[in-house]
């Protein structure tokens, strides 16, 4: 039979010679065949032929598709750079995005709405609705200390700890999902009442102590703890309150009266300071200000007066429970098992 290009060759000048299946297929796909030795041996003829090689006419003919061409004359030069910087800086963003659990924060919907780092999202494929906090990091690099608390934070699992969902970080940044809270804050609710009842103090204090009980378990220390941490999962009343505990990220309330005097001073980090900060929390709740505090000014001073003049109204046994939670020396402050079985919190 021969080759197909020795067939095509012996044929009459008004035949037309059928083409070879590759340059069919170059054709189609316009695709550039340079010589022979990019066709199967199969298919090449063995014999040396002096006649031209029937695919020469493709090594100077462009042969491609309509649309490629019509986009080859559209952009410029300008043009493809430009996209090919987008295409870098978005690859760029991927690798720089590293999800510390399943998922990716490409997943949420940013709603607008924003107060301070916080701004609310929304899932894209569950709709579910959640909170979104941005940890800045302090020369957009994470030491090993920072990310390690983020991830034990993203570990807990309470009925009173604030759910951290997800947990994503970017360039110098960590972005943290949380669960919504309808209710608010301890802070904005004392401010509106002006104080809570002893009762109403005790059942709050309560859950915010196993809380805490929980957080220690877990090797995690909360550093400062105030009343704006104390969240409400629902409208709280004095019959019904469901506290939902935000975990600060380390030392974001350096300056805050809440912070026991020892870990300002960097002398001692551990479970006490908790103590010390939950003393300031119990008084602040039911003054409506943290009256320790206060009661530190001038003895002949009107802001002493007014703090003393509340706390002379609180009970001997929320007095009594609140100092020995302030005391000095750390080793003298009662561990929050011996704090939940105290007769006020009981009573």
């Amino acid at each position: 039979m021969g080759c197909l290009c020795c067939r095509d060759r012996d044929k009459p000048d008004d035949e037309e010679a059928p083409q070879h299946p590759l340059t069919m297929y170059a054709a189609h796909h316009g695709e550039v065949l340079l010589d022979s030795k990019q066709i199967p041996a199969n298919v090449v003829c063995s014999k040396s032929h002096k006649h031209d090689n029937p695919h020469s006419n493709l090594q100077t003919s462009s042969r491609r598709p309509l649309l490629h061409r019509q986009k080859a004359l559209k952009s410029s030069p300008k043009a493809e750079q430009k996209a090919d910087r987008q295409q870098v800086q978005l690859q760029a963003e991927r690798k720089s995005t590293r999800s510390v659990s399943e998922g990716s924060l490409r997943d949420y919907k940013f709603d607008g709405a924003s107060f301070g780092n916080w701004v609310q999202a929304q899932h894209r494929i569950t709709r579910e609705k959640c909170w979104i906090r941005i940890y800045e990091l302090k020369g957009g690099k994470s030491d090993g200390e920072t990310e390690k608390r983020l991830r034990l934070m993203r570990s807990l699992n309470h009925y009173n700890v604030l759910k951290m969902r997800d947990l994503f970080r970017s360039e110098g940044r960590f972005y943290a999902v949380y669960e919504t809270t309808e209710g608010g804050n301890a802070e904005e609710l004392t401010a509106r009442l002006g104080g809570l009842s002893e009762k109403w103090t005790a059942a709050l204090m309560r859950q915010v102590m196993q809380a805490l009980s929980y957080c220690h378990s877990q090797g995690l220390t909360l550093k400062t703890l105030s009343a704006k941490h104390v969240l409400f999962a629902k409208s709280p009343t004095e019959d019904c309150t469901y506290v939902k505990l935000l975990i600060p990220f380390g030392e974001e309330d350096e300056g805050s009266s809440c912070m026991a005097p020892e870990l300002k001073a960097n002398t001692y980090i551990g479970p006490a300071n908790d103590l010390w900060s939950s003393g300031m929390l119990l008084c602040t709740l039911l003054a409506g200000e943290c009256v320790l505090v206060k009661m530190q000014a001038s003895f002949i001073s009107k802001e002493f007066r007014l703090a003393y003049k509340k706390w002379q109204k609180m009970s001997k046994e929320a007095k009594a429970l609140a100092l020995s939670l302030v005391a000095a020396n750390v080793n003298k402050r009662p561990p929050l098992e011996k704090c939940l079985q105290h007769a006020w919190m009981c009573s």
